[in-house]
């Protein structure tokens, strides 16, 4: 487990006798890295949220669909056609699944290479891959290229999304202000911002002829994928990364720098070289482990949680919402007209999520959240039934219900059920479910499971659709029924519970899961 090194308070120490000079120098270095780490933080964040609403909007406009597969969306404009069965929606699914399928790839090859590689040149191959997928899917004019960039895309969006941006950031940002704390609510608003952005130049570059509009989509990744590559290139690494990797000075040097002070950081040091031996111990740690019986709670919870986030229905909202748009006769324009305005309430919802799920009980946020979230499958599901008996008759309002059924869905997700999946697989916030000893591989086992469904649900939906039709959305309510239904039960109640903390104490008192930590020697006399 790797840990960020900490800021000792309530010591006091002898200040050495420095010139003014040499106090502002030293303070214009912290300015100079700490800028640089929000620079790259924050362009991280936003190049996340920016390649999901890319593939969930302008990979549906005609101008793409000719492109890539000119021959199979020529027969979706033939009159009468029955988009809900489109062999041309089947292909192009392929495309979001492939970008949750590298993930899923790059984070097994982050595990096999975590130990040689340096957390900044983790960054740089993010931002490289990210600038060469962006490059060739704006320029492809052959499907080896239609191929060959989204896999480049796929593959940094798994790097930065997992161990790059916030595993930068948890290592080098000081604690003392709260810097961590900022830039992780940072990151989290940016990347629903960046969704937003990407939905906004998807509509703003739809009348733009001769495919350059879908072009222009991709080609604007390119801009925050370089200053991600440039920045972590003239950053330096991290003092956790430089330990393990035998550069012992220049972390002490690092570590002066960003607490700001030329005094003594033994005590920080010392921290650095504690995380380094827990590091190389959990080495040989067996992820056999996890299916030991006091471990069981921890690996149901690593599987339960996010194939229950995906069964949710959460990926078809953001990601195929266009399609769904365009299957109800919607024109393309009011299409990314409205993925834009669900984009802006996920952005809404989202700053809504963070503010409030650290100061509440988190439990109680999961179940309010799958409440509003099965009210809005069920409402999505109606009106496409409505419209396939044909008994609309109203007109406009019925593209305005649809669109407030799906904002339903996306906002219930946002704030309540989107923030908590974060808490519970990041590295870097307040609260994790899984005890210090297994943590890393629990959140392995988790953000991978997390890539292969959503994988798998981006490619399986067209065939849900087509043989569920409205069918496919209660499908989605009902799971998200039992996803309320677990949270109430089965998940413990983790509110005020700090990163350090032995979260295995709460897992022993929950009324189901106390079992699996049963101790004979309690009945022995």
């Amino acid at each position: 487990m790797l840990m960020r090194h900490k800021h000792v308070m309530g010591k006091s120490t002898q200040l050495p006798t420095v010139g003014m000079k040499s106090n502002n120098k030293q303070k214009n270095k912290m300015s100079f890295i700490f800028l640089g780490i929000c620079i790259i933080g924050g362009n991280s964040g936003f190049l996340i949220g920016y390649i999901i609403g890319i593939f969930g909007g302008v990979i549906f406009t005609p101008e793409y669909g000719k492109s890539i597969y000119p021959d199979t969306y020529k027969d979706t404009e033939v009159s009468g056609y029955n988009h809900y069965c489109s062999l041309y929606f089947m292909a192009i699914s392929l495309v979001p699944g492939s970008l949750y399928c590298l993930s899923f790839f790059a984070l097994i090859s982050i595990n096999i290479e975590c130990s040689r590689l340096e957390t900044r040149k983790h960054m740089i191959v993010a931002g490289g891959s990210l600038f060469m997928g962006s490059v060739v899917s704006a320029l492809a004019t052959n499907i080896v290229m239609f191929v060959i960039g989204p896999n480049l895309l796929g593959l940094g969006f798994g790097l930065l999304n997992y161990q790059g941006a916030q595993r930068y950031m948890s290592e080098m940002a000081p604690t003392q202000n709260n810097h961590l704390g900022f830039l992780n609510i940072a990151f989290k608003m940016l990347i629903a911002i960046g969704i937003l952005v990407a939905n906004l130049v998807n509509y703003s570059t739809y009348s733009i002829k001769d495919e350059w509009g879908w072009r222009a989509s991709f080609g604007v990744a390119v801009i925050p994928a370089a200053i991600i590559s440039i920045g972590s290139f003239l950053l330096p690494d991290t003092p956790i990364s430089m330990v393990k990797h035998g550069k012992l000075d220049d972390a002490k040097r690092l570590l002066q720098r960003l607490h700001e002070t030329t005094n003594d950081i033994s005590m920080q040091y010392n921290d650095l070289i504690t995380a380094k031996e827990a590091f190389k111990s959990a080495l040989g740690f067996k992820m056999r482990t996890l299916s030991q019986t006091q471990n069981t709670p921890y690996l149901l919870m690593a599987i339960a949680l996010p194939l229950l986030q995906q069964l949710t229905g959460i990926n078809v909202m953001v990601i195929y919402s266009p399609f769904l748009f365009k299957a109800l006769a919607f024109r393309t324009d009011a299409t990314l007209l409205y993925t834009s305005i669900i984009g802006g309430v996920n952005v809404a919802a989202t700053i809504i999520g963070i503010v409030t799920v650290s100061r509440g009980r988190r439990r109680f946020h999961i179940i309010a959240g799958g409440v509003q979230m099965f009210v809005g499958q069920i409402m999505v599901g109606t009106l496409v039934l409505i419209k396939l008996v044909g008994a609309t008759g109203l007109g406009d309002v019925y593209d305005y219900l649809i669109v407030v059924a799906i904002c339903i869905c996306v906002s219930g997700f946002a704030w309540w059920w989107g923030p908590l999946g974060r808490v519970f697989f990041s590295n870097d916030d307040i609260l994790l479910l899984f005890p210090l000893e297994i943590r890393p591989y629990g959140q392995n086992l988790a953000v991978g499971l997390h890539w292969i469904f959503s994988s798998f649900m981006a490619v399986v939906f067209p065939l849900m659709l087509c043989h569920l039709q409205f069918g496919v959305f209660y499908l989605f309510a009902f799971f998200v029924m039992i996803m309320t239904l677990f949270a109430y039960y089965l998940v413990p109640e983790t509110n005020g519970i700090l990163l350090e903390d032995d979260v295995s104490q709460v897992w022993k008192q929950h009324w189901f899961w106390r079992r699996y930590f049963f101790d004979p020697s309690s009945l022995m006399v």
